[in-house]
């Protein structure tokens, strides 16, 4: 830990640096979307997502956590960085074989043999995505994230001009495959641009890489399981049609999560990684992120769950208009997203990586118990189910967490209530205020009860910063940032 690492500012810059580049990257990836979902049928969106999500397993499998074994190790050296290339090279290429030959196989599993063709063409991405230049990770070790800023701008502003174009010509899943290999490409040809480095074949292995990483690669491959069993269990009960819808209306309810939240997760991991000696700083560090985190989630939950039909026909368009019954439900699945990996964050540096294993495998098996058990019928009532399960395991992480390394219930449960406060009182609000909008147009709808929501939220959240202002020794006083304090009076 070097001594004049200035950790508070360092998180900043790589934040707004990160979040830059990620406003820009989910902006022009939120534009596409709004565009091809019009042009292009909830069958096509199933194809690919199905085809993805075999083709992100692969990439699981591949990933045996050497990336994350350089982030951890306080120096890395030439031979590091070539040997993780390496490696990483070697499994994908087995793995890129693997899906080309069991492509038909596994279409099976789904009765569609279109699949077939996509598995064949999304394994590109892998192909070409196994050469890209490894010497970006010095960047993140320096926690400066400027450099990947920059390269996911390019790949995305390449991929988005191939999606929309390709989906106006050909009103087919073909356009979201183009889209997802241009990525791959730009993003590969231009980690060499950006990043000098210059690795080479080498197979010098370290064997603490590898120590480090058998846990890494277990919890890499289970927490995949887990997040994806939810389109799996679609797919296989109600086709590739309901597989499209159910994975567009999750990824808008969680946007708040992937598009703002985790973004700071990134840089807020590489920075304390230099604190690892402090682990009273980290573990603080981890109950401001999952309150400032809990703070946007909140809000943007029950926001679309009150708003989820105007949502639904002004974003979406009149085709979607199935999700509408669910789409408010999904944002809840952001709360154990969102603790989840600020839980692993502490288990790495206790060093207990190991222990995460079991978050994922009480996920796996809930989530295959209550379906057998409840045997859902439909989308709605999978997602209802799927819910009931989302708190089951934020509940159990927690107590975890408790159990092994004594974090504590008392402080999660006060920032809970803390921002459940402003949160409910915006509920009632609008809810008192939705019968006053019946039979109007459903954009005025969502525009006029969503910035109502939004001050209501914010004076209130206010109002309790300033009330926790006033007792600075206390637990949450040290949740707020001093900016949120430079507003409170």
């Amino acid at each position: 830990m070097t001594d004049n690492f200035n950790f508070k500012r360092a998180l900043g810059i790589a934040y707004l640096w990160n979040m830059l580049g990620k406003f820009v990257v989910r902006g022009l990836g939120i534009i596409s979307t709004l565009i091809i979902v019009r042009l292009l049928e909830p069958e096509d969106f199933g194809l690919v997502a199905i085809a993805m999500l075999i083709i992100g397993l692969g990439n699981v499998l591949a990933n045996i956590g050497v990336y994350r074994y350089l982030i951890l190790k306080p120096d890395i050296c030439d031979n590091d960085l070539n040997t993780a290339w390496t490696i990483n090279i070697i499994l994908r290429s087995i793995i890129v074989a693997g899906l080309l030959l069991l492509a038909p196989i596994l279409a099976n599993l789904w009765g569609d043999q279109d699949i077939t063709l996509v598995i064949r063409l999304l394994a590109l991405v892998e192909l070409i995505s196994m050469f890209k230049n490894v010497g970006m990770i010095t960047f993140e070790k320096a926690v400066s994230f400027k450099q990947s800023a920059k390269l996911g701008v390019i790949a995305k502003f390449g991929s988005f001009t191939v999606t929309v174009i390709s989906a106006f010509m050909l009103r087919n899943y073909m356009a979201l495959v183009l889209g997802a290999i241009t990525n791959a490409a730009f993003s590969t040809l231009f980690s060499y641009y950006i990043s000098k480095y210059r690795p080479k074949f080498s197979l010098k292995i370290d064997r603490a890489m590898f120590s480090v990483s058998n846990h890494l690669f277990l919890r890499n491959i289970l927490g995949y399981a887990r997040s994806q069993m939810d389109l799996l269990i679609v797919g296989q009960f109600f086709g590739s049609s309901a597989a499209g819808k159910f994975n567009i209306a999750r990824t808008f309810a969680i946007m708040p999560q992937t598009d703002i939240i985790s973004p700071a997760m990134q840089p807020f991991f590489s920075a304390s990684s230099k604190q690892s000696r402090d682990y009273s700083l980290v573990e603080m560090k981890f109950y401001q992120m999952l309150f400032l985190s809990f703070s946007l989630a909140f809000p943007a939950i029950i926001g679309l769950y009150i708003l989820s039909e105007p949502f639904t026909l002004v974003v979406l368009g009149e085709k979607w208009i199935d999700v509408t019954p669910f789409i408010g439900m999904l944002g809840f699945l952001m709360l154990p997203f969102i603790t989840q990996p600020l839980l692993f964050n502490l288990y790495d540096f206790k060093g207990k990586s190991g222990i995460g294993i079991l978050n994922d495998l009480f996920g796996i098996f809930a989530i295959i118990s209550a379906v057998m058990w409840l045997q859902p019928v439909d989308l709605t009532t999978f997602v209802e189910t799927r819910i009931f399960v989302a708190f089951l395991s934020l509940l159990f992480m927690v107590w975890l967490a408790r159990m092994l390394i004594h974090l504590s219930w008392l402080n999660v449960l006060l920032i809970v209530l803390v921002v459940s406060i402003p949160t409910f009182t915006m509920f009632a609000a609008l809810k008192a205020l939705m019968p006053v909008f019946l039979n109007i147009n459903p954009t005025v709808v969502l525009l006029s009860v969503g910035i109502i929501g939004l001050v209501i939220y914010v004076l209130m959240f206010l109002l309790i910063a300033s009330l926790c202002k006033r007792i600075k020794s206390h637990f949450l006083h040290f949740l707020y940032p001093d900016l949120i304090y430079k507003y409170t009076y």
